[in-house]
């Protein structure tokens, strides 16, 4: 029987740890800004991709918002509806909540510093004896995300 491939035990346990809401949602953070223009994304920030009980409707996203910006906020939602089903290709979120928060959009995690040069010599040792180039570089890549925290 011949091996089994990393990436098939591996898609497995990815689906189960992430459901495809929280996938939309990571989507949806990591591309605010382009998704709702910059002007609106210096006001506002999504917080929470949820779907109604029993329906197979699209999801509701909540986006947060300072008090004073709410109301424009609400006359952007119909735009930024369309914009976001547009950003999936398909009609992914049916309807936009907005809560009021005064605390500023999350930031965005701090760069971890570059490897040093003896990790990095470390981490090339431990991959060089795998011969499929892409999968030496993606335990590259892990093993130095790793190793940055």
């Amino acid at each position: 029987m011949p091996p089994l491939p990393l990436s098939a035990p591996l898609a497995r346990v990815t689906v189960q740890a992430l459901d495809r809401k929280a996938a939309q949602l990571a989507a949806i953070l990591t591309h605010w800004d382009a998704i709702a223009g910059s002007r609106v994304a210096g006001f506002s920030f999504p917080v929470k991709l949820s779907r109604r009980a029993k329906s197979d409707e699209g999801a509701i996203l909540t986006l947060a918002s300072p008090s004073a910006w709410m109301t424009e906020l609400q006359h952007e939602s119909p735009l930024l509806l369309k914009r976001v089903n547009a950003f999936f290709g398909h009609c992914a979120v049916k309807h936009i909540r907005i809560v009021s928060r005064s605390a500023a959009a999350p930031k965005s995690p701090p760069v971890p510093p570059p490897l040093s040069a003896e990790a990095s010599a470390r981490l090339l040792q431990a991959v060089a004896d795998i011969a499929d180039d892409r999968l030496r570089d993606a335990l590259q890549r892990l093993g130095a995300a790793l190793q940055q925290g």
